[in-house]
């Protein structure tokens, strides 16, 4: 469990709510209910505990840590960030899109569709997460002038990384890579990414290698069916 970022703080809230029998995992993918939970067994498809369905924010997310007992979700341990979007409905509570992650990468595509103070509305809600925003430009090769790209999104993004990619020459990509696993590939490192338009994304765990790109992501790094997974986090660098 350790490769999922199960730690001490982790386990002692899992010993302060669990009976026995009791399983700790982390959730990889979160549909409405049932959820990817990943347990020192293996990857299991678990039913959400019908008291959790409509527990608004408290209700389970993609990196979210639970107790599993009697073959579903039955609580969700305390969260370290989230990354929460506020509901256009004033009926209903804000809604948890991935929970502790580390980073959340900020996306904004260069060319004609850049603009600035969209950058700004999706950073506040990195920033709110806890987490740790990263800004990337995406789609690098389509601008003129990459310098002043970048110090524009400096500008906008105040103590925030910023890098410019592009995955058709591969450009920025290796950087971005070793921002999110700094010097190691056994420490988890879990990443959120938002993209304009949607703040779906993927939760990413940076402890093994990628080798492809994870099932179920579009080239983007948005889950192509509207969900979040739990992946490798250069994936995220390699997709963009």
């Amino acid at each position: 469990m350790a490769l999922w970022g199960w730690d001490d703080s982790f386990r002692q809230l899992f010993e302060d709510e669990a009976l026995p029998g009791d399983e700790p995992g982390r959730i990889v993918r979160a549909d409405l209910r049932a959820c990817a939970v990943a347990l020192e067994r293996g990857e299991v498809h678990v039913p959400v505990g019908r008291h959790l369905l409509s527990s608004g924010s408290s209700q389970p997310t993609t990196g979210d840590w639970v107790v599993v007992r009697d073959g579903e979700i039955a609580s969700v341990l305390d969260r370290r960030t989230a990354v929460v979007r506020a509901s256009a409905d004033p009926g209903k509570g804000a809604q948890v899109l991935a929970a502790n992650v580390e980073f959340v990468l900020v996306a904004e595509p260069l060319g004609e569709r850049w603009r600035p103070r969209r950058l700004e509305r999706l950073l506040v809600v990195a920033w709110q997460s806890a987490a740790i925003p990263i800004v990337v430009l995406t789609k690098a090769d389509r601008c003129d002038d990459i310098e002043a790209a970048l110090s524009l999104a400096r500008a906008v993004a105040p103590g925030a990384s910023v890098y410019a990619v592009s995955p058709l020459y591969g450009d920025g990509t290796e950087e971005l890579a070793k921002a999110l696993a700094p010097g190691t590939t056994t420490t988890p490192v879990s990443v959120y990414w938002m993209e304009p338009g949607r703040l779906q994304g993927c939760a990413i765990d940076a402890s093994t290698p990628v080798t492809s790109q994870p099932k179920g992501l579009s080239r983007g790094g948005v889950a192509s069916n509207g969900g979040s997974k739990l992946s490798t986090a250069a994936a995220s660098a390699a997709s963009v």
